[in-house]
């Protein structure tokens, strides 16, 4: 197994050399139904439609939803649809990615993760099929998988990412999509929040923390009567600040202090 991870890394090192002249050249995916996307270098939001273990039939008894943001930094929610406990798994840290491979680097996992190579295939209606080796949990016999996710647009064009200082804990926010995870010991608590017509709101929660996902969900009120000066606060936050989040900020909730290490507007 051990052998087998150095080599996948080994692998995708030398992809990336390989690939380095094609992605200053900005190769696009072209799609029917979606905008030109470099895969390799956009910030993305990725909704999971079905996983399966080669050769089982596919299926997604989850919502799964993948932030990645332009300086590569991840963070992935999976809530169970239907069952208990809601949240099936959580990871986020650092995700390296050509226009044809990925690796994830973890620095945050409620399971054993591992940083496997993958392949990424573009398929003819915008979607991305992730194929590779991962263990499979219910046996821990290392097996051949496919995932399929769908790219959806970054509207506004802004990622946010806040990390906690004594580390274990990560928000990440990509357009109208923002998510976190914090993890200290054995407790793990996870958001997930979405801006529609009606504002931020948050549509899925498990354990019993805190996290600043209301705050990195800020908006510039382009309405407002001060020219844009004062930003519109999410659902339930209860206050307005008068300036905008920006990188090196501290936001300390109960306590605990998190750091903006990532702020980028496209």
């Amino acid at each position: 197994m051990l052998n087998y991870k150095i080599r996948n890394f080994t692998r995708f090192l030398f992809i990336i050399v390989l690939s380095s002249t094609l992605q200053q050249l900005h190769l696009t995916m072209a799609t029917t139904n979606h905008p030109r996307v470099n895969t390799a270098t956009h910030p993305l939001i990725l909704t999971r439609l079905y996983h399966r273990w080669i050769p089982r039939l596919a299926k997604e008894p989850t919502s799964t939803l993948l932030l990645i943001t332009p300086l590569n930094r991840f963070l992935e929610l999976r809530f169970s649809r239907t069952s208990t406990p809601l949240l099936l798994h959580a990871t986020a840290g650092t995700y390296l990615r050509t226009a044809t491979h990925g690796i994830r680097g973890y620095t945050i996992s409620t399971a054993d993760a591992e940083n496997q190579v993958h392949t990424l295939h573009h398929q003819l209606n915008g979607d991305i099929m992730e194929s590779g080796m991962l263990t499979d949990p219910v046996d821990g016999v290392e097996k051949g998988y496919e995932a399929v996710w769908r790219i959806s647009e970054a509207n506004p064009r802004l990622a946010v990412v806040m990390v906690l200082r004594q580390g274990g804990g990560m928000v990440v926010r990509v357009g109208a999509w923002c998510q976190g995870v914090m993890k200290i010991g054995n407790e793990v608590t996870a958001e997930r929040w979405i801006r529609d017509r009606g504002g931020w709101r948050r549509v899925a929660k498990s354990g019993g923390g805190r996290l600043p996902c209301s705050i990195a969900c800020l908006d510039r009120d382009e309405e407002g009567g001060e020219g844009g000066k004062y930003l519109r606060s999410a659902r339930g936050l209860g206050f307005v600040v008068a300036k905008t989040l920006e990188q090196g900020d501290v936001v300390v909730v109960e306590g605990m202090e998190w750091r903006v290490v990532e702020k980028f507007v496209w």
